[in-house]
């Protein structure tokens, strides 16, 4: 009948809209996620690792000053991060070494600074 027809085609675009959405309902997201914490003045862990592809960083200020999430010679990058805050980035890496810092001026040179190896 036409009403069981409808009712079919409701429920079967309704479930394909599930499966397509960008949510992470159901499992978890593709790549890599790795959670920093920033204080004065060091970044934790101080070695941080991964798999080549998509990696995102969760970096929570537990400092009493602003800080910043700078990796080095990637696009990955969080400019500013006030105290009590945890924000995100998301970049694609290659296999190597990566050095993270906080490029606010004396930051990195009092102990903010950790590095990334990235490798299969």
């Amino acid at each position: 009948t036409r009403g069981a027809g409808i009712t079919v085609l409701l429920v079967t675009l309704l479930l394909l809209a599930a499966c397509a959405g960008g949510g992470t309902q159901g499992g978890a997201p593709p790549g890599t996620t790795i959670t920093v914490t920033e204080t004065e003045f060091k970044m934790t862990p101080k070695d941080l690792k991964a798999k080549p592809g998509k990696v995102t960083f969760q970096v929570k200020n537990a400092g009493a000053v602003e800080h910043n999430f700078i990796i080095e010679k990637t696009t990955i990058k969080i400019e500013v991060i006030q105290p009590g805050e945890t924000k995100t980035a998301s970049g694609d890496l290659k296999a190597g070494q990566y050095k993270v810092v906080c490029n606010i001026p004396g930051h990195a040179e009092a102990g903010m600074v950790a590095t990334l190896t990235v490798r299969p």
